[in-house]
């Protein structure tokens, strides 16, 4: 049958950056149940996102402070820059690479004790580890390097310096174990478990795909 010709559209290719420098997130951000808009703001410091945390965790059916993007490619690395200096026990900001609340692995900034540390946690099921070491005051860089077989957690708290802290395998993320049709979600997150939490800002995060 006649019909007309459309014209060629080509996708813009996006940066494997994003700098958080617009007024809006990018379509390739999303958000889990019913978030909070108050939870995240691009407007309270410029060229940054700024993450507030609530009593909703991770571990909870609820809506924590948390944007993230699909994960969609075997092998890819992520990293993100923050800056979070928490001000009470309970206050935590990171990286989490997602499942479901019953399934997932995440290395973040927190306050134990009165000090600020790092912590990486292994969440699978009725499983659950978590090891913590000292960090530094300032900003940090947080990186996943994700494999076909497994995760890995590096931080840079020195431009020359990177440590890696800990690994997760990807199948106990998967489907198959931990139920679910979602697939896995690289996020940022914040936590607090007395309410609104100290402004967790996130200056860049870099996912680079490394294959097709």
């Amino acid at each position: 049958m006649d019909a007309p010709q459309l014209s060629e559209v080509r996708w813009q290719t996006h940066s494997t950056r994003d700098d958080f420098d617009d007024a809006t997130l990018g379509f390739d951000w999303v958000f889990l149940r019913n978030p909070n808009p108050l939870c995240w703001l691009l407007s309270e410091s410029p060229g940054n996102l700024v993450l507030r945390g609530n009593e909703a965790s991770l571990d909870d059916a609820g809506a924590p402070a948390f944007v993230g993007r699909r994960l969609r490619h075997w092998s890819s690395n992520i990293a993100a820059l923050l800056n979070f200096e928490p001000q009470q026990d309970g206050e935590e900001a990171g990286l989490t690479v997602f499942m479901n609340e019953n399934y997932h692995y995440d290395l973040a900034v927190t306050r134990k004790e009165g000090r600020k540390v790092i912590v990486f946690r292994r969440t699978v099921g009725s499983l659950r580890s978590e090891s913590t070491l000292v960090c530094l005051d300032g900003p940090v860089v947080l990186k996943i390097e994700a494999q076909p077989e497994w995760f890995h957690f590096k931080l840079q708290q020195h431009p020359s310096d990177v440590l890696e802290v800990g690994s997760g395998e990807s199948h106990l993320l998967s489907t198959e174990v931990a139920g679910g049709f979602t697939g896995v979600i690289i996020a940022m997150y914040a936590v607090c478990e007395t309410g609104q939490g100290s402004p967790a800002c996130f200056d860049w995060f870099e996912y680079e795909p490394l294959n097709g």
